[in-house]
């Protein structure tokens, strides 16, 4: 078994466990809600234009119809796979670019793996991570949904790239939910 031991891959899986465990509030999705609230197609177009900035292609963003968006609609979760790790000067003009659009971020955090920033804007926290993971490191903080790319049922594979979880605590748009 290989040790994960990085202070980037233990922040992927940390953003990913209070992603899924619904902390950051409890927003309903009601779209009558504050105009001033954040709505998750505003978060996607953030990090659309943030991608852009950088240089990158476009991302893959989870389904809102997957396990992980039902339990707690009021996220975005997405990556871009990238051939080799993403160049650091690349992901700092995508971080400029969320800055630039209201985003506040923390002190990047940063080891051999990686870099990883935390930011928020209207009641919303996003962690943007840029780095590459082991296939166990990248198991603690992928979604299944988003685990194996190659379509392989159960295999999870090594990950470089870029991966992104932001939370809100209120959401300006209807909660992606099944009906009844």
């Amino acid at each position: 078994m290989r040790r994960v031991g990085s202070a980037v891959v233990t922040a992927w899986a940390a953003a990913a466990v209070m992603v899924l465990a619904g902390c950051g509030g409890g927003g309903d999705g009601n779209p009558g809600a504050d105009p001033g609230v954040l709505t998750i197609d505003a978060v996607r177009e953030d990090l659309r234009a943030a991608l852009k900035a950088g240089g990158f292609e476009q991302a893959s963003f989870l389904d809102d119809r997957s396990e992980a968006m039902r339990r707690r609609p009021c996220q975005v979760m997405g990556q871009l796979r990238t051939p080799t790790a993403p160049d650091r000067k690349a992901t700092e003009r995508a971080v400029a670019e969320l800055e630039k659009r209201g985003w506040q971020a923390t002190e990047p955090m940063a080891d051999e793996n990686g870099t990883g920033w935390a930011l928020d804007r209207s009641g919303w926290t996003l962690s943007l991570l840029s780095g590459t993971a082991s296939e166990e490191g990248a198991g603690a903080f992928l979604p299944t949904e988003a685990q194996d790319p190659a379509g392989e049922q159960g295999q999870v594979q090594a990950f470089e790239g870029l991966s992104f979880h932001a939370y809100g605590q209120e959401c300006g748009q209807a909660a992606a939910t099944a009906s009844p």
